[in-house]
């Protein structure tokens, strides 16, 4: 369990009313509530001829039968792929710190477990969104 998840539990569980009487819904809770994962709207691109691996005694090589121009434009298309996954994997921290933030307004168990579910759906796609 990393710092973050720690942390996150700990609010949470500190958070959780235990009164049986259902109050009015804060509107920050609501919000945590209703969130649902945005969409990845990058698109990783084809690299056309990035280069061949041979395999040879000595070890792996990579043979490449394209020209600089075409290179620097594959090199172009990764690092908008990368820019694209980098802002959403931001997108997706900060949405995190905000379910996270919203245990200060006091929850249920019920709503401490969805937002819980929530945080852990963040986590796995930002770390499965590691290179």
């Amino acid at each position: 369990m990393n710092k973050q998840q720690f942390i996150g539990v700990l609010l949470l569980g500190c958070a959780v009313s235990v009164s049986t009487v259902e109050a009015a819904i804060h509107a920050k809770v609501q919000q945590a509530l209703d969130w649902e994962l945005p969409a990845l709207e990058c698109t990783k691109p084809k690299i056309r001829g990035a280069g061949i691996a041979i395999t040879d005694g000595s070890g792996d090589r990579t043979q490449t039968d394209v020209d600089s121009y075409t290179l620097a434009r594959n090199e172009r298309k990764m690092k908008r792929w990368n820019t694209c996954v980098s802002n959403y994997k931001q997108r997706l921290n900060t949405d995190f710190e905000t379910l996270k933030d919203c245990a200060q307004y006091g929850l249920t168990k019920d709503q401490a477990n969805i937002i819980l579910g929530k945080m852990k759906l963040i986590q796995t796609t930002i770390i499965s969104l590691q290179d």
